[in-house]
């Protein structure tokens, strides 16, 4: 079985990646993996110094990185880079460079015997135009130390919350699949379509739902003018009733 381990890096629970992290995790578990995730904010970390070396939390998460097979960090933009949280925990991984190139232990294979694990990057930027360039840097040292590929990212630009989430129709459609296809893919092969390529498709489609919303927006805007037509027309009905009935009654009297 393929073992999936999903790093949450935001320091807001249930944010936005979190979210996206969720989804990607139920498409790798509808593949068949294992899968399981650590909310960063959680462990008790400070970050590796080479007095005190790396904190007693981050072992067992680095136990867990050698033992994946796909290894997914979910994370916001600050700055240009990731939070504090998740860079304290990366920077932990220095203990394992220094295991790897100084002491010359190689890594362990992980759970289901191979030497390379897939990678993945989640990540959301307030800014429509967005650098993520500084993430991806900081996370392919990181996956680097694991022997673990860049394989894949899905990475939003003009997100900075849920509600901003919500009016990307197919980002949990991306999320799910990229998961899906980290497990079930040939690993011989990289992902299917670069990321590139899926962030045209996804533009293409997002430009046909904002045409369709642009098409039900105008109905409704005509629908509402001919809902005034008729009220103006009822209120002038009604006026003229109501002359002619008193006309009547003065008659009348």
């Amino acid at each position: 079985m393929i073992h999936v381990v999903g790093l949450a890096g935001s320091p807001r629970h249930s944010g936005s990646t979190e979210a996206l992290l969720d989804t990607f995790l139920d498409g790798a578990q509808a593949a068949g993996g294992l899968v399981s995730k650590i909310r960063v904010a959680d462990l008790d970390l400070e970050g590796w110094t080479p007095e005190a070396g790396c904190p007693d939390g981050f072992q067992q998460v680095s136990e867990q990185l050698v033992a994946a097979d796909v290894v997914a960090i979910a994370s916001p933009i600050y700055f240009a880079n990731v939070p504090a949280q998740l860079k304290a925990l990366i920077d932990c991984g220095q203990a394992q460079w220094l295991q790897m190139y100084e002491a010359d232990e190689p890594l362990s294979a992980s759970a289901g015997g191979r030497d390379t694990r897939r990678g993945v990057l989640i990540s959301t930027g307030g800014q429509d135009d967005q650098d993520f360039e500084g993430a991806r840097k900081t996370v392919r040292a990181f996956f680097d130390v694991y022997q673990i590929e860049y394989w894949g990212d899905l990475l939003l630009p003009g997100v900075d919350d849920k509600d901003d989430l919500m009016e990307e129709p197919l980002a949990f459609q991306e999320a799910h699949d990229l998961g899906y296809r980290s497990v079930a893919n040939d690993w011989q092969r990289a992902a299917n379509g670069r990321p590139g390529e899926l962030r045209a498709s996804r533009e293409t489609l997002l430009d046909q739902t904002q045409n369709q919303s642009e098409t039900i927006k105008d109905v409704r805007t005509v629908a509402s003018e001919v809902i005034d037509e008729i009220q103006s027309a009822a209120a002038e009905a009604v006026e003229r009733i109501e002359s002619t009935a008193g006309a009547d009654t003065k008659k009348g009297a």
